[in-house]
């Protein structure tokens, strides 16, 4: 039947999407009608998720904007939202500490030495109570108390290396948890750390300088090196079986 431009034949289509054929007044189409739908509705539903996604991005920036402007009030409901949440809020500080170690690194820096003056006065205040933390803690932990007082006189002195507790203990297993001069058995109550080159005689901190020592042999080695001590210790047997 003609039409108004001429005549308006059908033509012979293949659908782009299922590939089959059609017949259809429309050389312009590519689908049929069922695919047609089919990719209506996911184009429909494409805009929204799309819209969605600029509706949250909107939100976010305006939510930065009026946090921005209000700083006060938005640390209280923070603060009211950790006190409700503490173990939610605690988890995620430790995630976000770990995804982003330089920059939790550097805010904590920020944070100490933007509250110098706060810390002092809190401390000044509890002065007896954190007196009494620490104590109750080195008594409980006495070998990171003896490491924390090594590495203080060690910064003291200038020594450029240091060591971690972790690798003291591993060195103690490996040589049996002896005293490495007169090899009595230790344990946490009476082990210490001895330099076998000492720090006052340019000796370092590190792990390769370290050998485990009975309080009695730390003390009385004092600036000795290695050799010296262990001379000093033959010449004493010998006087003591000569007194014998």
């Amino acid at each position: 039947m003609p039409g108004r431009g001429g005549n308006n034949k059908n033509v012979t289509i293949t659908c782009m999407d299922c590939g089959i054929i059609i017949m259809h007044a429309h050389i312009t189409r590519k689908r049929c009608d069922k695919c047609a739908k089919i990719a209506q509705r996911k184009q429909s539903k494409e805009s929204i998720l799309r819209n969605i996604d600029n509706h949250r991005e909107r939100g976010a920036e305006r939510k930065r904007i009026v946090r921005a402007l209000n700083p006060e009030k938005n640390k209280s409901i923070q603060l009211k939202w950790r006190e409700k949440n503490r173990e939610e809020s605690r988890l995620r500080t430790k995630k976000w500490r770990e995804e982003n170690p330089i920059k939790a690194k550097e805010t904590a820096s920020n944070c100490y030495y933007n509250n110098l003056d706060k810390r002092k006065k809190q401390r000044d205040q509890n002065r007896e109570s954190l007196r009494e933390k620490s104590r109750k803690y080195d008594k409980e932990h006495p070998e990171k108390m003896r490491a924390r007082v090594k590495r203080r006189r060690a910064k003291k002195i200038g020594a450029s290396s240091k060591h971690t507790i972790e690798q003291f203990l591993l060195l103690c297993k490996r040589l049996n948890w002896k005293c490495s001069y007169c090899g009595i058995k230790l344990e946490l109550e009476n082990i210490t750390e001895d330099h076998v080159l000492p720090l006052s005689r340019g000796g370092g901190d590190n792990i390769e300088n370290i050998v485990p020592a009975c309080r009695y042999c730390n003390t009385q080695k004092g600036s000795k090196t290695y050799e010296e001590y262990m001379r000093y210790l033959r010449k004493c047997k010998l006087v003591h079986s000569i007194s014998a």
